[in-house]
């Protein structure tokens, strides 16, 4: 074991031995000479002695105190064991300049110095204008950041001196230029912009990437990572689907940029150290006028390919698969609700569909479907169906050959008139089997 103690653990004398306490836990050693030992010791519990060493020179029942020590700190996770830790080459200087960081890394997995490395060779790439991007290379460069090129048409002297001013160390290099290319090398893209179709351009060229849509009066968030982790085009073409009007109240002032540039810029450190979560795509929406955050998460955009005939949905758990596919703002369905419509004599459920391919006019509303039953699972169930299936025609409004489910040979299927208010053709349904 190579004990080290976590860089928060305070510790002080008690009347029972020596209080210790950090952001973990806390606990009371008991003993006489507790804290006196703890005090001896903690300038060895760095990870870089073991214990064995350290214990070593001393006579067995010194040795027993100390283990025991030790091994109660460390059952309290005040104490971790640096054994498995992997070898680093961080330099003195950044080990000392970024110690907050590294220990920011260790709370949540080890190697913490490794990591960090991780992220010092990373060649990152910041592509944008506006302030959010000034935010964004100040924010990073701040964060440890060491070799960054940004490209942007904006003002190339004015980022230079962002740059400038927010570095933490002299092995930071920095190269503003004006253009909107990738250059090579690049490891991790961040992109700023106002336009969704730039976003997705961008998210095709294969690395590593992190998006900001800034618009109106919110911004919009990816996650940064892999592509097909950050699903980048799914994310926009889910949010454009929903016609929402667009503001200019000019709302990126003050600390507006900078807020909106730390989501981005956590979750960049957290992809490079390793230490971001698994999850599905998601999308975090900021409102710029309270600066509050809502976390969305899209279905993927794709479409489906050979399906099986034979397959069942089973009505048990419905409630639970349909919650993913509404959303307000991503949803293939925008909500799926009784609103105030009457429930007597039959429950009703009202349903809004969202329009990924800009099938309807801009100015067309969402198209609105309606279930009923004896009760309100039955009609949301109903609601919920039919509402799939006008999604279903408007992803596939195009025609060509389909398959006949009667005969099940191929057929040629016309093109969907597009009117509004929208009504999926006649042919179009749902149900929980081919069967229904």
């Amino acid at each position: 074991m190579r004990p080290r103690l976590r860089a928060d653990v305070r510790y002080v004398k008690s009347p029972d031995g020596v209080y210790v306490r950090g952001a973990a836990g806390a606990c009371t050693l008991t003993g006489d000479a507790g804290y006196e030992w703890l005090d001896r010791l903690a300038p060895f519990l760095t990870g870089e002695h073991a214990l064995d060493d350290l214990v070593g020179p001393l006579p067995a029942d010194q040795r027993a105190v100390v283990e025991h020590l030790v091994r109660s700190l460390f059952e309290q996770r005040l104490l971790v064991d640096a054994v498995d830790d992997v070898p680093h080459a961080l330099t003195e200087e950044e080990q000392r300049v970024y110690e907050a960081e590294i220990a920011f890394i260790r709370y949540a997995a080890d190697s913490a110095e490794h990591r960090f490395e991780r992220l010092r060779s990373a060649h990152i790439t910041v592509l944008g204008d506006g302030p959010v991007v000034a935010a964004l290379l100040e924010a990073g460069l701040r964060s440890g950041w060491r070799r960054v090129s940004v490209r942007t048409r904006d003002d190339v002297e004015g980022l230079r001196a962002v740059a400038r001013r927010a570095m933490r160390d002299s092995a930071q290099d920095v190269a503003v230029e004006r253009g909107t290319g990738l250059p090579a090398g690049t490891d991790l893209l961040l992109c700023v912009s106002d336009r969704r179709e730039e976003l997705v351009e961008a998210a095709r060229w294969g690395v590593a990437v992190g998006q900001v849509l800034v618009g109106g009066d919110e911004a919009w968030v990816t996650a940064v990572g892999a592509p097909e982790r950050v699903a980048a085009e799914s994310c926009w073409r889910r949010l454009g689907a929903w016609r929402v009007p667009d503001s200019d109240e000019g709302l990126l002032t003050g600390p507006v940029p900078g807020v909106i540039a730390a989501h981005l810029a956590l979750s960049c450190f957290h992809h490079l150290t390793g230490t971001a979560d698994e999850e599905a795509p998601v999308l975090t929406r900021i409102d710029l006028r309270d600066l509050g955050a809502r976390t969305h998460r899209p279905r993927p955009c794709t479409r489906t390919g050979r399906v099986r005939l034979d397959a069942v949905a089973e009505p048990e758990g419905f409630a639970e698969r349909v919650r993913s596919f509404v959303d307000d703002r991503v949803g293939v369905l925008g909500r799926l609700d009784e609103d105030d419509l009457p429930q007597v004599p039959l429950a009703v459920c009202r349903a809004s569909v969202s329009d990924p391919e800009s099938v309807l006019p801009a100015w067309a509303p969402a198209p609105e479907v309606a279930g009923w039953g004896v009760d309100r699972e039955e009609a949301r169930w109903r609601a919920a169906l039919t509402g799939l299936a006008t999604y279903g025609s408007l992803v596939d409004a195009g025609g060509g050959e389909r398959l006949d489910l009667l005969t099940g040979r191929a057929c040629v299927v016309g093109p969907i008139a597009a009117r509004v208010p929208y009504r999926a053709p006649v042919g179009v349904a749902a149900g929980r089997s081919w069967a229904d």
